[in-house]
């Protein structure tokens, strides 16, 4: 009787094992552009205050196999009557799974770390939306479309 359940309880530790994900998060080399900010084409204009404007011109994500996100975008800001033209980059990781998408470092609080928000989406086909987690101040969505892949 003992034999039945020890085979039993093995086929089914088997088959417990083959359904998890044993290759780990999706990596992907993938380059997308900004089409669009909370559903306006660029140039997309926004104020993130009453005092502050921003319009994006342009911006680009690029993923890599080695779990790196580098972005850029260009933006004019008005804030306060100061006015400022920059292209501003970031390099991050990200992490698929499914087709959800995460951007950012995961961040442990604690009185010296100050963590910006991550941005969390969803890959469908051949676009990308993005918006901002827990904390974001402007919680815009941001959709990007695949420019180039292998």
């Amino acid at each position: 009787m003992q034999l039945p359940r020890l085979i039993g309880v093995a086929v089914v530790g088997m088959l417990a094992l083959s359904c998890s994900d044993s290759t780990g998060p999706t990596r992907v080399t993938a380059l997308y552009l900004l089409e669009s900010i909370d559903g306006e084409p660029l140039p997309a204009t926004f104020a993130s205050s009453p005092i502050e404007t921003s319009t994006v011109f342009w911006a680009t994500l690029n993923l890599d196999e080695a779990g790196n996100a580098a972005m850029a975008e260009h933006r004019y800001s008005l804030s306060g009557g100061f006015e400022q033209e920059r292209t501003h980059t970031q390099i991050t990781v990200y992490e698929i799974s499914g087709e959800f998408i995460t951007l950012g470092h995961r961040c442990r609080i604690g009185p010296l770390i100050d963590c910006a928000p991550n941005r969390v989406g969803r890959i469908e086909g051949s676009s990308l939306r993005l918006s901002g987690s827990d904390g974001d101040p402007n919680n815009l969505t941001y959709v990007y479309r695949l420019a180039a892949s292998n």
